[in-house]
């Protein structure tokens, strides 16, 4: 193909606000094609169009939106518009390629190839957190996006093997293509270590464990350590003991919730903090963490899942992930001892070279590329 095939993304997922890993992902790789020059047809919701501009400013926007009036029912909502409006878009902007950056695609087929990124198939892998008609309705609305959609990607090997094992009527659909990354830089020179502090985010679903990080916590606060905890984002508090914890942690001033921070922000607490920590029962890929590493910063990681896979077999790990007294004898072996500054520099650098949001992007080019020729 002698042209670069036209990319059209569906960006109908992306809020004003900040929408959690998924879509950074597609944050990190409209910024990966603004960088090689091609300008994708982006269609979003006019809220969002500001966030995809400052991400991609040569992005061509297309306005989408429709069935407004289902106010609460922002799922059923999505999927409509994706059946039943964006196929119309689609046709009036004569794209090759169309991305969907998030499951639950809708119903239609499309006048050119079309690629999904699942992200995981957690309700398959780890149940327990979605059980009855809810289970099978999710299960019912992938299933309907791999029978439909040209390519499937998976973010880690674990996700592929995952997808095919549940999907396997779709297995030569999958290509595994990691999520691409844009490393913070942050000097560890700047961090004062009179000010000791364990870091955490992302912790805004029931399986992050939120709850067994508090008690953690707490626990080795009763051993003497004299550090804090600083957790970012939105909090999932799964019941009242959480809460109280919670509550009881703040009132000793030993946590700070800092709620949504800049990106500045964000990498100043993940480089100044003596370890990360991240308790989650499940990772597809697993992005916070990863983030972590590249900037040379100790991580603690619950061993599951693609967890292991994609911080390269370099964090310090603990298991199982629900197991609290665990994780906090976990972090004490991490805190008294810290991994060498040599090897945490030589893992962000591994680190870097794998999941850079521009090698990333051009993974995605090349899969576009082969994609489209199959057009002609």
């Amino acid at each position: 193909m002698k042209e670069m095939c036209r990319i059209g993304i569906d960006a109908s997922s992306v809020r004003e606000k900040f929408g959690g890993g998924k879509e950074q992902v597609l944050i990190n790789l409209l910024k990966g094609l603004y960088d090689r020059g091609i300008a994708p047809v982006v269609y979003c919701k006019r809220v969002a169009s500001a966030k995809i501009l400052e991400a991609c400013p040569n992005a061509e926007i297309v306005n989408l939106e429709s069935f407004l009036e289902l106010r609460r029912g922002r799922t059923v909502r999505d999927i409509l518009t994706r059946t039943f409006v964006l196929p119309r878009k689609v046709i009036r902007s004569k794209i090759d390629i169309l991305l969907f950056p998030v499951p639950l695609t809708g119903f239609a087929k499309f006048a050119c190839r079309t690629v999904v990124i699942p992200h995981d198939v957690q309700f398959k892998s780890n149940p327990s957190i979605n059980r009855g008609i809810k289970f099978k309705i999710i299960g019912f609305l992938y299933g309907a996006d791999f029978m439909l959609r040209d390519a499937i990607v998976s973010i880690s090997n674990y996700d592929r093997k995952e997808i095919a094992k549940h999907y396997s009527a779709f297995d030569d659909k999958i290509r595994m293509i990691n999520n691409p990354i844009k490393f913070g830089e942050c000097s560890k020179s700047n961090v004062n270590r009179e000010k000791q502090y364990i870091f955490s985010n992302n912790l805004m679903h029931s399986h992050k464990n939120l709850d067994i990080l508090l008690e953690a916590f707490a626990e080795i606060k009763e051993r003497g350590w004299k550090g804090k905890l600083v957790i970012a984002g939105r909090l999932y508090c799964k019941d009242k003991k959480t809460r109280l914890i919670l509550e009881r942690l703040m009132d000793s001033g030993c946590l700070e919730l800092t709620g949504y921070v800049s990106n500045e922000r964000m990498n100043e607490l993940i480089s100044g903090a003596s370890l990360f920590v991240n308790p989650s029962s499940y990772e597809g890929f697993g992005m916070s963490a990863v983030e972590a590493m590249g900037m040379g910063t100790p991580c603690l990681l619950a061993d599951n899942s693609a967890v292991r896979e994609v911080t390269l077999g370099r964090a310090s790990y603990y298991c199982p992930a629900e197991d609290a007294r665990v994780l906090a004898s976990a972090i004490s072996r991490a805190l008294e001892n810290p991994q060498p500054i040599e090897f945490l520099a030589d893992t962000a650098k591994m680190i870097k070279s794998r999941y850079d949001y521009k090698k990333v992007t051009e993974k995605y080019i090349d899969m576009f590329e082969e994609l489209g020729r199959l057009n002609g």
